[in-house]
C-alpha cells in the first residue's frame, strides 16, 4: 500500500510537533536543575551538566539542540531560567561561558549518539569527559576575563570536580539501564 502525500506530510508534521513538545519539557527540566544549586560565586554549582548531558543521550542531535537553544533563548528573553536568573546581560557576565559550553556539550553529545559512535562505555565516557571539558574549557575561560586565569580555576572548575564525577557516574548507569538500546528520534 502506497502513502499518498496528504499521509506523508500529516506524519512529518507529527513527528516534528513530538519533536518540540519534548524540547520544551526537557527545557522545563533544564529550568529545574538550574533552581537545585549550592550557592558558590561565581559560579554556582547545578544539575545542569547532568541533564545538557543526558538529554542528547536521549533525544539526539535535532531535539537535543532545539531543547538547549529554547532554553537559552528563555534566559536571553529575560525569564528567570539560570541559577540566578536570566537576561541579555546574562550572556556577557562571568558565568556566560557556561552557558555557551552547554550548547557546544549539547552538541557533542547528541552528535556522537545520533551517529552511532557511543558502542560501549568507554566510548559514552570519552563522549561525557569531551561534553565536560567543552563545558568547563569555555566557562573558566570566560570566567577568567573576569577574575584571572588562576582565580577562575580555582572558583569555576575546582569546586565542581566531586560532583561531575558524581553525575558522570550518574549518566553512565542511566544509559545503561534506560539508553542504551533506544534512542527517541524524532527529527
Amino acid at each position: 500500500m502506497e502513502n499518498n502525500p496528504s499521509q506523508l506530510r500529516v506524519a512529518k508534521d507529527s513527528v516534528l510537533l513530538k519533536s518540540v513538545a519534548l524540547a520544551i519539557i526537557g527545557s522545563v527540566f533544564l529550568i529545574i536543575s538550574a533552581k537545585y544549586k549550592v550557592p558558590f560565586w561565581p559560579v554556582p554549582v547545578t544539575l545542569q551538566t547532568l541533564l545538557v548531558i543526558l538529554i542528547p543521550l536521549f533525544y539526539g542531535l535535532k531535539t537535543s539542540m532545539l531543547c538547549i537553544s529554547l532554553y537559552l533563548f528563555y534566559g536571553l528573553v529575560g525569564w528567570p531560567v539560570f541559577a540566578n536568573g536570566g537576561g541579555p546581560l546574562y550572556f556577557l557576565g562571568p558565568t556566560a561561558g557556561y552557558l555557551y559550553g552547554f550548547l557546544l556539550a549539547t552538541f557533542l553529545v547528541g552528535y556522537f549518539k545520533s551517529n552511532n559512535h557511543i558502542k560501549n562505555n568507554f566510548h559514552l565516557l570519552s563522549v561525557i569527559l569531551l561534553a565536560e571539558m567543552s563545558i568547563f574549557t569555555l566557562g573558566v575561560a570566560w570566567l577568567s576575563g573576569f577574575i584571572g586565569f588562576s582565580n577562575a580555576i580555582q572558583a569555576g572548575f575546582q569546586p565542581f570536580l566531586i560532583g561531575e564525577l558524581f553525575k558522570i557516574v550518574l549518566v553512565v548507569i542511566f544509559y545503561n539501564l534506560f539508553l542504551k538500546k533506544e534512542e527517541v528520534k524524532l527529527i
